[in-house]
């Protein structure tokens, strides 16, 4: 591992609505060493993290229209061999360029943004843009950024979109900011007289909510459940002036339905199961970018349902883990394309393949001709 690699790059372009001017910030900039196994894989699962935070908004590849792609001196960011090339991603009014942090690709970015600006009449704000570095990221380094750049040196983990990016292991305090929502939350009714039934109410439709949205792309640690819901069940039971007041039923008790015995609260580890089903159906049945780029990353040479390895990007394990039952309720309609005929759900009862010892590897199509079976093939 070398300084004189240049490594991958990411921009991040915001606008900033100001007074007789829009701004563009660029208040993100990702750079890592590209040599040695271990700096690029934790580049690949934070791109893998950053595609799947990104998967319902605009993203684009290299394009004709795309003004680095053909200019002579810019390399890409680099991705695993087959993935698709990721020149840059989309979502609302924020724009994230891909690129390798070398100088000559570094000027080519500030060349285009300069571009932009003399004929917009906008302007980066660099007093509110920084870079990102590896931890083996040299000073003589983090100063070439720095000087070409405009930019200011900056740390991991940030914050997207309210979503934490990191590399490495995810750590409780990556999350401390929804776990303080929380406690914010209950604090402002502190002073205010709730019934029971209010505080079911508020625990169902306010409290429980806040969670949701960070859950859709992040794996919080199963501690940070517990502590959330530790804040739910006390707000529920209340206090009195000499502390919490007994609570007389488990929490777990408490979020079955009604019909049960229970409250019908949700458990935060459901939720967050019910949303890594979501990834697993989004990721079976889309043609997104982020599909694209993990099955060509983790599925290039065998079906999703064969993958045995759990290695990966944290998003690729939290989808493995659900897997099996994510399967148990996919349906696939049609017989034609490209289903395949051992391991994919079409005749609505489970895959084929569950049923056999063992299987070759075939696709519907494979089975059909003129539309219709062919019944020679079928009783080899």
């Amino acid at each position: 591992m070398t300084e004189r690699s240049p490594g991958n790059g990411v921009d991040h372009a915001d606008p900033q609505y100001v007074p007789d001017r829009q701004e563009w910030l660029i208040d993100g900039f990702w750079h890592c060493i590209k040599n040695g196994k271990f700096t690029m894989r934790n580049v690949y699962h934070a791109l893998i993290d950053l595609l799947e935070v990104n998967q319902k908004a605009q993203v684009g590849t290299s394009s004709d229209k795309d003004p680095l792609v053909h200019c002579r001196g810019f390399q890409g960011f680099r991705v695993p061999r087959g993935c698709p090339i990721v020149t840059h991603l989309g979502y609302a009014d924020d724009v994230l360029v891909f690129s390798s942090a070398n100088a000559s690709s570094l000027r080519l970015v500030m060349s285009v943004l300069e571009e932009y600006e003399a004929s917009s009449g906008q302007r980066v704000n660099k007093s509110k843009s920084y870079f990102l570095g590896h931890a083996s990221l040299g000073r003589a380094r983090r100063m070439v950024i720095q000087r070409i750049t405009g930019f200011t040196s900056g740390s991991f983990p940030i914050r997207y979109l309210g979503y934490p990016l990191f590399y490495g292991r995810r750590k409780r305090e990556y999350f401390a900011g929804l776990c303080q929502a929380v406690v914010r939350k209950i604090e402002s009714w502190e002073h205010k007289l709730l019934s029971a039934g209010g505080r079911i109410v508020l625990v169902k439709h306010v409290l429980s909510v806040l969670p949701v949205y960070l859950l859709m792309a992040a794996s919080p640690p199963k501690s940070v459940f517990r502590e959330i819901e530790g804040w739910f069940s006390n707000f529920l039971w209340g206090e009195s002036k000499w502390g919490l007041k007994c609570h007389w039923i488990r929490w777990q008790d408490l979020c079955v339905p009604r019909e049960e015995g229970g409250l019908g609260f949700r458990r935060l580890e459901d939720v967050h199961t019910a949303f890594s089903i979501k990834l697993w159906w989004n990721f079976r049945s889309l043609s997104s970018l982020w599909s694209s780029f993990m099955k060509a990353k983790y599925c290039a040479q065998v079906h999703p349902n064969l993958v045995n390895h759990h290695g990966g990007s944290l998003v690729w394990r939290r989808m493995l883990t659900v897997r099996h039952l994510a399967e148990l309720h996919i349906g696939w309609i049609g017989r034609s394309g490209g289903l395949n005929f051992w391991f994919d759900n079409w005749i609505g009862t489970g895959s084929l393949a569950s049923r056999l010892d063992s299987v070759s590897d075939h696709l519907v199509a494979d089975f059909l001709e003129d539309g219709q079976w062919n019944l020679s093939l079928l009783q080899q």
